[in-house]
């Protein structure tokens, strides 16, 4: 192998490690040892958030949703079959969470309906119903899944954040692992990019020869 061609491995070598090694970083100082992937987003005053099978069910790994609120704020989720809620909804006004953005750790949503936001109230279509001041904190079930959440606050209040947060400890294991294997490639492309070449060995000189005296007239007459 050429000193280039070594040198232009070892230099993507490097810096292929070292993009996996921030890579495996950022994903393990937002993880945590706990493996907690949370999304997070600020909805829009005055209405309902709905959390569809399409965003609550899309993995079997846990998952926890917390609405925060101020600390007076009365916080509302309620919990139906997706058909029973598209029913109630209609063409009601509601923020619909539709998925989530991995870099900036953040739950997408999309505003839709037309007519005035519905104030859900105790009613039989509900599965679940619970309210709580401040916060409120639901687990995804997917035993009864598919399922809608609806979460409401009073018409002139709003949510100060809204979280979804997925958790497997397994992630954090794997981001140690991107981790790992980052160094170890950035170490070998450093190796080849330093390395260098062994210079040739010089030729050994030829042994001296004694030059040999020449004959005598004597010798000649032997």
């Amino acid at each position: 192998m050429t000193t280039i061609l070594r040198r232009l491995i070892g230099a993507l070598l490097l810096l292929v490690g070292l993009a996996v090694l921030v890579f495996g970083g950022w994903f393990a100082r937002a993880l945590g040892t706990d493996g907690a992937a949370t999304f997070t987003t600020r909805p829009p005053a005055g209405l309902p958030v709905v959390i569809d099978a399409s965003t609550n069910a899309r993995t079997d790994i846990p998952l926890t949703i917390t609405a925060t609120a101020a600390d007076d704020v009365p916080i509302t989720i309620s919990v139906a079959r997706p058909s029973d809620a598209q029913a109630l909804l209609g063409t009601s006004r509601y923020a619909r969470v539709t998925g989530i953005d991995v870099r900036e750790w953040h739950l997408l949503t999309e505003h839709t309906g037309t007519t005035d936001p519905i104030a859900p109230a105790n009613a039989d279509l509900w599965r679940s119903q619970q309210s709580s001041s401040g916060t409120a904190t639901i687990e995804g079930d997917l035993e009864n899944a598919p399922e809608t959440m609806i979460i409401t606050t009073a018409p002139d209040q709003r949510l100060t954040s809204l979280e979804m947060t997925w958790t497997n400890p397994a992630w954090f294991y794997q981001a140690l692992s991107l981790i790992f294997a980052g160094v170890l490639l950035a170490l070998v492309g450093l190796a080849l990019v330093l390395r260098r070449t062994p210079r040739a060995a010089a030729p050994e000189a030829a042994p001296a020869t004694q030059d040999q005296p020449e004959p005598t007239g004597t010798e000649v007459a032997r």
